[in-house]
């Protein structure tokens, strides 16, 4: 910090963050005024922009959650996972460290940034999948000719699958190309992501 370059606190601009409930079938978002989990109603519609990798999970021994920071490749990008808190955890790749997530009661997560209407507003969401939900998704993405970004992608129904005795659902993506309107509205909006993420970028380093 100094007179020239005074810290500044990045505000996200993410209106929402959204993940996918297995058990429920349905898309769904942590309201802080309720301290709930309100499910949405189907159809849910948003247009990708951005995406990124993550862990996430509880450690019911510790009666805590933990946390990582998002990379673009976990190949070659360190991930430092904390504890709700603050205090770290482990750093390094994810493959070197995935079986101790696991067994700790982590996931691997996809954090999808995109644009959807909230409030009759076009605001910028995240969406978060793991497990069946992201095998869908990267399903969905391998299906296309070109990237899935800036294409409409609409769930209005869920799957239903079963592991041994466990039921769940997964989502059902229906992709399309998006009006010019919408394209132009998702490439504005995705330049005022990219503005917080090299902020918050270039604070972590």
């Amino acid at each position: 910090m100094s007179l020239s370059k005074p810290v500044t606190h990045t505000v996200s601009p993410v209106k929402r963050y959204f993940e996918w409930s297995g058990s429920r079938g349905c898309i769904c978002y942590y309201d802080k005024d309720t301290k709930t989990k309100v499910d949405v109603a189907e159809p849910f519609i948003f247009i990708p922009i951005d995406q990124f990798s993550l862990v996430r999970g509880y450690n019911e021994k510790a009666e805590n959650g933990f946390y990582s920071n998002e990379v673009k490749r976990t190949t070659d990008e360190t991930l430092t996972i904390k504890w709700n808190g603050g205090q770290t955890l482990m750093s390094g790749l994810y493959k070197d460290m995935k079986d101790r997530i696991k067994s700790m009661g982590g996931h691997y997560h996809t954090s999808i940034y995109g644009v959807s209407i909230i409030d009759k507003q076009l605001e910028l969401v995240n969406l978060s999948l793991k497990g069946a939900a992201l095998s869908a998704w990267m399903d969905a993405n391998k299906a296309l000719n070109v990237t899935i970004e800036g294409n409409v992608i609409t769930i209005t129904k869920s799957k239903k699958q079963t592991k041994g005795t466990v039921t769940y659902f997964t989502p059902v993506f229906k992709i399309a190309p998006p009006t010019e309107k919408q394209h132009s509205e998702a490439v504005t909006k995705d330049m005022e992501l990219q503005h917080y993420l090299s902020a918050r970028y270039s604070k972590t380093n």
